[in-house]
C-alpha cells in the first residue's frame, strides 16, 4: 500500500462533546497488519482512534492530546483486546468486532451515521444515500454522510470502507483507494470460502 503521510487525518476532534480534561486516560500502541502499521488508541469507553498507515503517529497523538487534554500513554496490554480482534479479522476468523468504540471525537450527526455503518454486514456494501436512510437522514444528506465517513475516527472496526458512491466506484478512503479495495476483497474472499465450506459440509 502506498500513500502520502498526512499530519493527523481529517481532524475528527472538531466536533467533540467533552471539555478538555474530562476524557480520562488514553492508551495507545501500534500493530503491524496486512494494510500497514495501524495506530490504536483506547479510552475507558472503548477504541477512540485508529490511525492508518497514511497518518503520522506523532501527529495523531498530538492532536488527541490537544483535543482531549489527556496525553496518551503507550501500553500494549491496554489495546491488546482490539489488537487480537483485528488480527482475527485480517485472518478471516472474525466478521464482527466485540470491542466497544468511543465516538466522542465525532459530532452527534456523524456519530449517528458511524453507528449506522456498524449495521452494514461483513462483505456487504451500501451507498451514501442508503447509509443516510439507515441513519435516519434524508437521501439528500449523502454529502454530509460522506463527511461522516471521511471523519470516521475508528476505521476498519467502524466499516466506512463498505460505503460506496452511487454507481459502484470505490470512492475516497483515508487509507487510499487501494486499501479500501483490499478490505472489500478480503471480506468477499472469506465469505466465498465460508459459503463453499457450508456446501461441502452439507
Amino acid at each position: 500500500m502506498s500513500g502520502t503521510a498526512s499530519p493527523a487525518g481529517p481532524g475528527p476532534g472538531a466536533g467533540r462533546r467533552e471539555e478538555r480534561g474530562e476524557w480520562g486516560p488514553l492508551h495507545w500502541d501500534t500493530v503491524d497488519s496486512p494494510v500497514g502499521r495501524l495506530l490504536l488508541v483506547v479510552s475507558e469507553l472503548g477504541v477512540v482512534r485508529i490511525g492508518l498507515r497514511t497518518e503520522d503517529v506523532d501527529a495523531v497523538l498530538g492532536s488527541l492530546t490537544a483535543t482531549t487534554g489527556s496525553v496518551p500513554i503507550r501500553s500494549a496490554s491496554r489495546v491488546g483486546e482490539a489488537v487480537d480482534e483485528l488480527h482475527a479479522y485480517f485472518d478471516g476468523a472474525r466478521e464482527t468486532f466485540d470491542v466497544p468504540v468511543d465516538l466522542r471525537l465525532s459530532t452527534p450527526f456523524r456519530e449517528r451515521v458511524q453507528r449506522a455503518m456498524l449495521r452494514i454486514g461483513y462483505g456487504r456494501t451500501a451507498t451514501y444515500g442508503r447509509l443516510a436512510r439507515m441513519a435516519g437522514a434524508s437521501p439528500g444528506a449523502a454529502r454530509a454522510v460522506g463527511g461522516a465517513c471521511s471523519h470516521n475516527p475508528v476505521p476498519i472496526i467502524v466499516p466506512c470502507h463498505r460505503v460506496l458512491p452511487q454507481g459502484g466506484c470505490v470512492g475516497n478512503y483515508r487509507g487510499g483507494a487501494e486499501m479500501k479495495r483490499w478490505l472489500l476483497a478480503l471480506e468477499r474472499r472469506h465469505l466465498d470460502e465460508s459459503a463453499r465450506g457450508s456446501v461441502l459440509g452439507g
